[in-house]
């Protein structure tokens, strides 16, 4: 599944500058194992969120950051890729909805989102993710990334984070969790609203939304 991804991502003429950083061998969920195969059989996307039915607990949200983590570690990008949350249950914070990023010692907030209603409803293109306990994205700096700028990087970066994505949802399904892998952010909110600048510092690709 993973050498399909980096496969699509390149073509004849071009190799991505990431490419060198990754490898195959050693995947760390069990894609040969029996439960493995079970739990994609038993996986749903579903996106019907409901702030009354909300699932996720902190515990299970430290399941899934770790899980993440562990495969962007796994693949060496760790110093140009971060797992961040957006904490629409005020999990990490009863007093504000805030966004995260995931680092080894645990959860660092990046920004308190504003109440704004506007933003409660544009910040995803999907206006029902807005519902959902909360929405992990994969943030890259493309500071850190010298020829961001080729078109091949931006799809390798897209296919890796798409895989994350996929990622999240089979560990979802093993914790017995809704939830659906979309886009993600709309990039002007996001640029205004998390990164607080209209430059490219950072680039948020793809999502996973969890009930």
């Amino acid at each position: 599944m993973y050498e399909q991804y980096v496969r699509k991502s390149r073509n004849n003429f071009s190799e991505s500058i990431l490419s060198p950083t990754l490898t195959s061998e050693d995947w760390p969920f069990p894609l040969s194992k029996e439960e493995f195969i079970d739990t994609i059989s038993k996986r749903k996307s579903f996106r019907l969120f409901n702030v009354k039915e909300r699932q996720l607990t902190i515990e299970q949200l430290g399941e899934l950051a770790t899980h993440a983590t562990q495969c962007i570690k796994h693949f060496n990008l760790q110093h140009i890729l971060n797992v961040c949350f957006i904490d629409q249950a005020n999990l990490l914070s009863a007093k504000e909805r805030s966004v995260y990023v995931r680092l080894q010692q645990g959860w660092k907030k990046s920004c308190k989102l504003m109440s704004d209603l506007n933003i409660e409803e544009t910040l995803y293109l999907q206006k029902e993710m807005h519902q959902a306990s909360g929405v992990f994205y994969f943030e890259w700096d493309v500071n850190l990334i010298r020829e961001f700028d080729r078109l091949i990087d931006y799809r390798f970066m897209l296919a890796i984070s798409a895989l994350l994505g996929h990622q999240l949802s089979l560990k979802a399904s093993e914790l017995k969790l809704l939830g659906t892998v979309f886009a993600g952010l709309t990039l002007i909110e996001y640029l205004e609203e998390i990164q607080q600048s209209r430059e490219m510092n950072h680039l948020p690709l793809f999502a996973f939304a969890i009930q």
